[in-house]
């Protein structure tokens, strides 16, 4: 289990980070910004999935204790992530004050997976390596 955790620490430490991030009662988030972006959340559950998932790969590449994680490690971590985010969008749902579960917020966050597998595979595995 040490070596595990060692193995993936980016990967579980940005997880906590998301997860936190996600849980927190609606009335305790920030108002939006003086600049008005369209979809200002939608953008940034893309991005919070999008750095999950290029840490899930290369954990996954690195790690050698659960053999699917380190043979398939695009689609093991576009799994986790699409898992993660339909996860915390439930707990939002059922769970969390002033807060809503969203459909479109667990779409970006796959979206958000998919250009970061686009990305790693676009540009090689060397810089993850």
């Amino acid at each position: 289990m040490k070596q595990f955790v060692k193995q993936n620490t980016k990967t579980i430490l940005w997880t906590i980070i998301v997860v936190g991030v996600c849980v927190v009662p609606g009335n305790e988030i920030p108002s939006p910004p003086i600049i008005n972006i369209p979809h200002l959340d939608k953008i940034v559950h893309a991005g919070l999935y999008f750095v999950l998932t290029i840490f899930s790969v290369k954990s996954f590449l690195k790690q050698n204790l659960v053999r699917i994680l380190n043979q398939k490690p695009f689609y093991s971590a576009f799994v986790y992530a699409v898992v993660l985010g339909l996860a915390v969008e439930l707990v939002q749902y059922n769970f969390i004050p002033n807060r809503s579960g969203d459909v479109l917020d667990a779409l970006a966050n796959s979206v958000g997976s998919l250009l970061a597998l686009f990305v790693v595979k676009k540009w090689t595995l060397s810089f993850i390596r």
